[in-house]
């Protein structure tokens, strides 16, 4: 009897040991998942502030690319402007240098 008392006493303990060591992987689960959700949390925050970094410098670089082709357009009407016979002419000439190539280039 005395060792049945023995072997039911060890059962118990060992049955509070499984039901502790179940307490605590489950105690360990949480803290892993509060852990990866702080890092997807953490990571998520770090794209969007990559990608709101990346905006602003395509913003800036389209900004830069407005103003250089206004500039542009301002040179070619000031020119223009000043010489109005021989920018007709200048045109004149260009599409009839394109005009003719389209024709070579269709064996007429």
């Amino acid at each position: 009897m005395a060792t049945d008392t023995s072997l039911q006493e060890e059962l118990e303990t060992l049955k509070a040991d499984v039901a502790k060591l179940r307490d605590d992987v489950g105690d360990l689960l949480g803290v892993l998942k509060d852990l990866g959700a702080e890092k997807v949390g953490s990571a998520r925050t770090s794209l969007d502030e990559e990608l709101e970094k990346r905006r602003e410098e395509l913003r800036a670089m389209l900004s830069g690319a407005k103003a250089r082709g206004e500039r542009a357009a301002d040179a070619v009407e000031g020119e223009i402007s000043q010489h109005p016979l021989s920018s007709v002419m200048a045109a004149f000439g260009m599409g009839f240098l394109i005009a003719k190539l389209l024709d070579v280039g269709r064996g007429h």
